[in-house]
């Protein structure tokens, strides 16, 4: 289940800001957005499609093109700097 973080907080050993996106199981999804910690995303929020969804594919891109995964403490800005500058 594609989530967003209401508030700073940790999840699955990773330190989550406000507003940052991580995925998490339908149990612990719906425990995290009844407590008020986490919203769940219900689709896409552009024509692009989730915040999630295109972490996900930065995360894929950096590791097809560097062979090794991602930082998971990147946020997609991050992600597409690095890319950028790999570019060049």
């Amino acid at each position: 289940m594609d989530m967003i973080a209401k508030r700073p907080m940790t999840y699955a050993t990773r330190r989550l800001q406000a507003g940052d996106a991580f995925s998490a199981s339908n149990a612990n999804g719906r425990v995290l957005a009844a407590i008020g910690k986490a919203e769940i995303v219900s689709g896409p929020t552009d024509a692009g499609g989730s915040d999630a969804e295109k972490l996900s594919d930065l995360r894929a891109q950096y590791q097809q093109k560097f062979d090794k995964k991602a930082y998971h403490g990147w946020d997609a800005a991050t992600l597409t700097q690095k890319l950028a500058e790999a570019k060049d």
